[in-house]
């Protein structure tokens, strides 16, 4: 029994045991075998990766059911070395090639598949090897990396990356032999943290490795491409945007002295081009580095970078858009604002000192201004460890300092400086002495506010004194000195008014004075009658509250107050007003102004919402002040969008009450045009058609208005353009003989054309009028029409053809947009133009021929409009460089087509990155067209006849636009590679040929080089102007110029080869660099021509002065 029993234990485990793993359990029979399976397939798959069978190999570690990672972890030491060993013998038969020739040839080499896959498969074996506990790395596996790592740069990117990922975990976990796995590593893993599809994860995998860069001798020229990248990285947005990114590059300062100096000046090299995020990146690194060093480290930085951008911050340029002293202030602002940060009041008042002081009284102004904005930053500079008298005294000297530039003689130094005072008055009044903030902030009310040679000192000083009002401290001194100011809401500077009422805004909500106490309040009422937009706006947002935030009873006394002061000022507030106030606010005055009106007629019965009483206002029905309410109601009914229901209900009881009271016709016209903004189911039963019908010649907008845009917004538009169509198609009558009566008619009906174009005129002028007969395309159509037969009927009297003209385009331009860019009416519209060029030839013989051009030039820019509405089309475009090209040769005169023929070109410059089917149909082409058909004509005119040059002169933006636009997309067509093919080439040949011609007339020119871009003709300086503030222009058309000279095409004439010279003298003079390869150009071409020709042997002189 006891056999019995103890014989099942000596069978194998059942199923459900076996697989729970209990601990000290003996492997069965089954484990046994598939372990020794297991054992003899390992075994022989080392057997055959030690003779080299690599297709075994592959074939083997590609099964999707192989694990490497068991496998790895199964074999012992000894084994580890057989298969590192093999892998190695087959490294170097297969991948050792590889890297020989990718390191003798700059291609990328070709891979085999084989090779490519034992990079993989190796990659993965190591992998699995370095994941393990404790892992054996064995002197194979060593030489099978750095055989990799030979490859790392040239496999394909999915495999390089498992390969960094190798090298990155080799580094990090301190294994054998990591540092001969850097050299390409750290340049790979550089160039993708730069690649466009870099993420924040790649430099995080980058700074894993910066303990390595410090091996790098980036003293050395072999680590010159390595410092490129590194510089790379300092442009790269990646770095700059993450806090990664810049603390890596804030660790790049502490790989040497010389490489810091290098990273330096890249940094400033990037300053002046880059955006206002960089430059705060650049600020964040600088002020990291600084933190985090000490000893000579750190004042190696103070003085290699912070004081460099200090000296340069003082130095640099201040006009223009990039104003480099502008940007090193932002950068040092860093600094400026981390005062409080140990150290670094020390360090600005050690880099500080010596610079400020030396220049703030330096003979350049704009290093003064400099000097003056940057203490001014930093104000106060001190030493925390000085002594306190010393400290006193240093403050004091800073003020002093700021007092001297108050009266400097540059108006620019002057105005940073009233700022600084204002400024430092504001945030230091405490702590300053009183008697020497009183004396600066007296100086600045009393002197600097009244510059007279300069409205931004008086700007300054304005902005400042707004500034000083934040501090209540201030508040005792300035309720003395502000009235002071009074008349400066009268300056001829509009920007000063318009600080000075800001200002006033801010008095408005200070305790301690009122700001009628500064300004008058008539003062405000003149200039908000008179004074343009901005100061218009600005004094309605200063009034808005004290007007409109009251009691209904309050608003409109404070409205009839206004009347009564200031009718035209008042207009002009609400105007500005309404625009400013929601849809209810508007509707709850608009319903109070009408209620008023209703209770001085005696008619409060009219339901309202609104009971006001007008005892106390001393109206009666036909006063001024009553008229005045309606017409401010008028101009709050045209502030709506949409009115609401509840005013609609009212307003449609109480105008027919309005019309009936009011016998006024200004109180009507305002009736009506409250009237016309209901909704045509609210409106009143008006008659508008019998009273247009019967306006009289002399009758203005004012009159007639009202009754066209009932009419329009109503609906009833149809009417109203039968009525414009009828009156159009009217001939004149001829003058006879007979009664007075009869002449009286005669005389009447010959207006009819003329009234119907004032109805047209108002009509096209309003957007919610003309918008509103959006459904009446084909009245609309007729009536132009009638206007080109009256335009053709009509072409000697000047006033009827060119208002007519002028009306038709604008219908013309709105059918167009309604029909969504129909071509055939565009293309109809420039076969009229040639058919009037035709019917009536422009030439000098004819009297009116500037009236005929006047009229042409008005259609020929609706066509060019027809462009910027994106109505066009490649057959559109074409006619429209033939009309152009037309009429060009028709007059040799056409300076009144310049205006229209420069918006051509900025549109047809606007439109070149369209999508187009063949390079013949690109609208770059087009423009070239246009460009060698309009600059010789161009030319020529400006040439004979300077001050056309200065009317247009507004163009030079569309022209230089044009030129940008052009070099930016012309890479889309082969034929840019031609040097005809560009508008550039043909500014080229136009300045030659100016220039080339002048030089003919005057031989006396031809005795030196035109020293300046002032001394070419007009028409040369007009051109090359522009070109001469943009880099990339400059460097287009020299290129071009050169390439102009080496085809040959100007060899033989040496006025225009003399005209090339004065073109690279005045850009020699600019401080270009392209110039030589002009001149290399001109000299190989004057060597060319013959001996005999005059003036060969001067032009060669010129160009040996030249270069």
């Amino acid at each position: 029994m006891h056999v019995r029993r103890k014989r099942p234990q000596k069978l194998l485990t059942p199923p459900d045991v076996r697989n729970e793993g209990v601990t000290g359990h003996r492997p069965g029979v089954r484990e046994q075998q598939t372990r020794r399976t297991k054992m003899e397939s390992s075994e022989k798959l080392l057997r055959d990766i030690e003779a080299s069978h690599l297709s075994t190999f592959l074939e083997r570690f590609s099964e999707k059911k192989f694990d490497t990672v068991e496998f790895v972890k199964s074999l012992t030491s000894k084994q580890t070395d057989r298969l590192w060993t093999g892998v190695l013998e087959m490294a170097k038969e297969h991948i050792s090639p590889v890297a020989l020739a990718a390191s003798d040839a700059d291609e990328e080499p070709n891979w085999d598949d084989n090779a490519l896959g034992l990079v993989h498969q190796a990659t993965r074996l190591a992998q699995a090897t370095l994941d393990q506990n404790d892992a054996y790395i064995c002197p194979s596996l060593c030489d099978v990396a750095r055989i990799l790592h030979g490859v790392v740069h040239v496999v394909p990117e999915q495999v390089q990356e498992s390969l960094l990922n190798l090298f990155i975990e080799w580094w990090t976990g301190d294994r054998e032999a990591k540092y001969d796995l850097i050299a390409m590593t750290v340049p790979c893993l550089i160039a993708r943290s730069i690649s466009p599809d870099a993420s924040v994860e790649t430099v995080k995998c980058l700074v894993k490795m910066f303990s390595a860069l410090p091996l790098f001798d980036f003293d050395d020229n072999s680590t010159q491409s390595l410092q490129n990248l590194l510089f790379h990285c300092f442009i790269h947005p990646l770095f700059l945007s993450t806090d990664v990114g810049c603390r890596f590059l804030a660790f790049l300062f502490q790989l040497g002295s010389r490489f810091v100096a290098k990273l330096h000046n890249r940094v400033k090299e990037n300053i002046p081009v880059c955006s206002e995020a960089t430059i705060n990146a650049y600020g964040k690194i600088y002020f990291r580095v600084w933190r985090e060093a000490a000893g000579e480290y750190r004042e190696m930085i103070e003085n290699v970078c912070i004081g460099d951008l200090i000296m340069h911050a003082v130095l640099a340029q201040r006009k223009g858009i990039y104003s480099m002293a502008r940007r090193l202030r932002h950068l040092l602002s860093h600094f400026h604002e981390k005062k409080t940060v140990t150290g670094v009041d020390e360090m600005l008042c050690r880099l500080y000192s010596p610079i400020l002081w030396r220049n703030l009284t330096a003979t350049n102004p704009h290093v003064r201004a400099n000097a003056v904005a940057l203490l001014v930053e930093i104000f106060p500079l001190r030493n925390p460890s000085a002594p306190k008298s010393e400290f006193d005294a240093l403050v004091q000297k800073q003020l002093e300092a700021l007092d001297s530039m108050l009266f400097d003689d540059f108006p620019t130094a002057r105005a940073i400086a009233v700022s600084g005072v204002c400024r430092v008055a504001t945030l230091f009044w405490e702590l300053l002495p009183k008697s020497t903030l009183k004396h600066l902030i007296t100086k600045v009310v009393q002197d600097l506010a009244f510059d007279p040679a300069s409205s931004l000192v008086r700007i300054e000083a304005i902005k400042g004194l707004t500034m000083l009002l934040e501090n209540r401290l201030s508040h005792p001194l300035l309720k003395t000195l502000l009235p002071l100011l009074k008349n400066h809401i009268h300056d001829t500077t509009a920007r000063v008014r318009v600080v000075l009422v800001d200002l006033l805004k801010v008095v408005k909500h200070q305790p301690f004075m009122k700001y009628w106490a500064v300004v008058q309040f008539d003062d405000l009422l003149y200039r908000l009658q008179t004074d343009c937009r901005a100061v218009k706006v600005s004094i309605v947002d200063l009034l808005l509250s004290s007007a409109m935030e009251r009691s209904p009873e309050e608003r409109i006394d404070r409205c009839i107050a206004l009347l009564r002061t200031n009718r035209l000022a008042t207009y002009n507030f609400y105007k500005f007003a309404f625009a400013r106030m929601s849809n209810s606010a508007i509707a709850q005055f608009l319903e109070l102004l009408i209620s008023c009106v209703l209770s001085v007629l005696g008619r409060g019965d009219v339901s309202s919402s609104f009971r006001v009483s007008t005892e106390n206002l001393n109206l009666s029905e036909n006063a001024d002040e009553v008229i005045g309410l309606l017409e401010i109601a008028a101009l709050a009914s045209s502030s709506f969008k949409k009115m609401p229901l509840k005013l609609t209900a009212m307003l449609r009881r109480s105008i027919p009450v309005l019309l009936e009271s009011f016998s006024d016709k200004s109180a009507k016209l305002a009736v009506l045009l409250i009237a016309s903004r209901l909704p045509e189911a609210s409106r009143p039963d008006i008659d508008c058609m019998k009273y247009l019908k019967e306006k009289p010649q002399w009758a203005s907008a004012e009159n007639y208005g009202p009754f066209i845009e009932c009419l329009c917004l109503w609906r009833q538009g149809g009417r109203l353009l039968d009525l414009i169509h009828d009156w159009l198609r009217r001939k004149p009558l001829k003058n006879d003989k007979k009664t007075s009566k009869r002449r009286k008619t005669s005389k009447e009906r010959e207006n009819y054309p003329r009234v119907a174009l004032d109805f047209l005129e108002y009509i096209s002028l309003k957007r919610d009028i003309i918008d509103s007969l959006a459904k009446e395309k084909e009245r609309l159509q007729n009536i132009t029409e009638s206007l080109k037969t009256l335009i053709e009927n009509s072409i000697d009297d000047q006033e009827i053809s060119s208002d007519a003209m002028t009306i038709l385009v604008r219908l013309w331009l709105f059918l167009l947009v309604l029909k969504k860019g129909d071509e055939d009416d565009s293309l109809q519209m420039i076969n009229w133009a040639g058919e009037l060029i035709e019917k009536r030839e422009i030439d000098e013989t004819n009297s009116t021929q500037s009236h005929f051009q006047g009229v042409v030039a008005t259609l020929f820019d609706g066509c060019v409009e027809v462009i910027r509405l994106g109505a066009d089309t490649t057959r559109y475009r074409c006619r429209l460089n033939e009309l152009a090209a037309r009429l060009f040769s028709a007059t040799e005169s056409a300076e009144p087509f310049f205006p229209s023929c420069f918006k051509l070109i900025y549109q047809l410059s606007q439109i070149l990155s369209r999508p187009y089917e063949d390079p013949p149909t690109w609208p770059g082409n087009q423009l070239t067209t246009l460009c060698q058909q309009f600059l010789p004509v161009f030319c020529k005119e400006i040439d004979t006849d300077a001050s056309v040059a200065h009317k247009i002169r507004r163009f030079h933006s569309a022209y230089t636009e044009m030129l940008l636009s052009f070099n930016r997309h012309a890479t889309v067509v082969a034929s840019r590679d031609s040097v005809t093919a560009t508008p550039m080439h043909s500014v080229v040949c136009v300045v030659l040929k100016s220039i080339g011609d002048a030089r003919a007339d005057d031989d006396d020119r031809s005795n030196d080089l035109a020293q300046e871009i002032g001394a070419l003709t007009p028409a040369s300086f007009f051109l090359l102007k522009p070109l001469m503030k943009t880099a990339l222009l400059k460097q287009d058309f020299l290129s071009k110029l050169s390439r102009c000279v080496d085809s040959g095409a100007i060899s033989s004439n040496p006025k225009s080869l003399h005209a090339a010279l004065d073109i690279v003298s005045v850009f020699a003079r600019d401080g270009h660099s392209d110039v030589r390869n002009v001149l290399s150009a001109i000299k190989n071409q004057l060597h060319n021509i013959p001996a005999s020709i005059s003036g060969k042997e001067r032009l060669l002189v010129f160009v040996e002065k030249l270069v």
